[in-house]
């Protein structure tokens, strides 16, 4: 037994640090970036820094331009207002414990928020991944072919685990790939590859695909309200893996809504419908199983941001309420004895130069209760705002008023002062409702279950 229990302990070691070759299906370790902060610092700067575990750091060192031409390449994508960015690596350290820490400065950003949810995004993107491939301690001893002390145990065990996309125990459903493009003026069109996915459960699901897609797009921008997805195809590969292909139609604003969807396989109600599809959808390692089968989205084998903020103008993770996409959030809230509570309509508009108004409608809330929470609505909508825009750092936000409607949701009313950035604020007000404080704060406000 005890000998399970250290073969266990051992490939858990080595979890965060192996990924599986496409080609060969074979285990390459490879590092990964532990943590990354980046905030405003002027106008038109940024600045940031992000560590680096299982990195050698000469490997890292030589692959300086190609960090640089990846960050920079991701951030001009961000927005129209990024096009003339340029990011420089001002130091790559090798810091005590052996990882290493990479610190970067971007200049000439000219729209802050979505440069900042980019540049949280790209160690996600597939060009970042590639660089981190090639700085792995030991690059190129394949895991599983030979690691000095673990190749044996993980040769054994190389046929029932992989990790980077997902799967522990070869059980879990993953998006391995995505690619999607503007294909016209208002149409975006994409494809993306599911592992270890059954297909005929995947086309059952068809509807929660498109309907995922289509509310994620709608709240990347203000100029993407209106926008489709329609599922186009479902196809079974000769390799057994699963594509699918969308259109979107309806698309105001490319640049937020092609972020935006490379993010959306990130998000919890994605990461369900993936847990409904799997081969083995009631039997997993490495993760908790209900009762009822289904995987507990804990595990997406995806590196995430880390979830809230603060408020103090650094980006942390998740939504830093500026409009842009944060890929995390479905928008609803679930509790064990109380029913989902759910903005269901989200209306704002400048009133003058340096106002704004705004009232959201919840469905299946509590009048009183969101009485109770006035105080925490305007700081949580104030911290949002003072992080959309570096001109909107004096906004003070005040709620003036609940209101039960005929259909028994409730109508929250508030005025938005000190906007120095009406488009940043605007979109960043839209998008409030998704952050994790706002959640946060709906999940406390919820009718009992009767």
């Amino acid at each position: 037994m005890s000998s399970y229990c250290f073969a266990f302990v051992a490939i858990i070691a080595v979890i965060g640090t192996i990924v599986v070759d496409d080609a060969s299906g074979t285990l390459i370790p490879t590092c990964s970036v532990a943590s990354h902060s980046c905030s405003s610092t002027d106008a038109q700067t940024i600045t940031g820094s992000f560590i680096m575990i299982s990195a050698d750091f000469a490997l890292l060192t030589a692959q300086k331009a190609s960090i640089i031409s990846c960050f920079t390449n991701q951030l001009r994508l961000s927005s129209s207002l990024n096009i003339k960015v340029t990011v420089q690596v001002q130091a790559i350290d090798r810091l005590s414990n052996g990882d290493c820490r990479v610190s970067y400065k971007c200049s000439g950003v000219g729209h802050h928020p979505s440069a900042l949810s980019c540049l949280k995004a790209t160690p996600n993107c597939d060009a970042f991944k590639t660089i981190l491939g090639k700085c792995f301690r030991s690059s190129g001893t394949k895991v599983g072919g030979g690691l000095p002390i673990l190749g044996g145990l993980l040769g054994a065990v190389g046929g029932i685990l992989k990790v980077g996309s997902g799967i522990i125990g070869g059980l879990l459903a993953a998006v391995t790939s995505h690619t999607c493009s503007s294909t016209g003026t208002q149409t975006i069109g994409g494809t993306f590859i599911i592992v270890k996915v059954d297909v005929t459960l995947v086309t059952v699901q068809k509807a929660s695909i498109a309907s995922c897609f289509t509310k994620q797009l709608r709240l990347s921008h203000a100029l993407n309200l209106k926008a489709i997805v329609e599922v186009q195809g479902i196809e079974h590969l000769a390799n057994g893996d699963c594509r699918v292909s969308y259109k979107c139609s309806g698309v105001g604003h490319h640049p937020s809504a092609l972020t935006c969807l490379k993010a959306t396989p990130n998000c919890d109600e994605f990461k369900t419908i993936l847990g409904k599809c799997s081969h083995s959808s009631g039997t997993q390692v490495g993760g908790n199983n209900n009762d009822d089968g289904q995987y507990d989205e804990n595990n997406n084998g995806d590196v995430q941001y880390d979830g809230n903020n603060s408020g103090d103008g650094q980006y942390d993770g998740n939504n830093n309420g500026d409009g842009q996409y944060d890929g995390s959030n479905n928008g609803d809230v679930r509790g064990d004895e109380s029913v989902d509570v759910t903005v269901s309509s989200n209306t704002c508009s400048s009133t003058d130069s340096e106002t704004i108004d705004g009232s959201f409608d919840i469905c299946n809330a509590d009048l009183e209760l969101l009485k109770v929470q006035k105080d925490s609505f305007e700081s949580c909508c104030a911290n949002q705002l003072r992080s959309s825009h570096a001109l909107n750092i004096k906004i003070s936000v005040e709620v003036q008023g609940f209101e039960q409607l005929e259909n028994g949701d409730c109508r929250v009313s508030y005025k938005c002062s000190g906007v120095g950035h009406h488009p940043s604020a605007l979109s960043c007000l839209k998008t409030c409702p998704n952050t994790n404080p706002f959640r946060d704060i709906l999940g406390k406000c919820s009718l009992l279950k009767w």
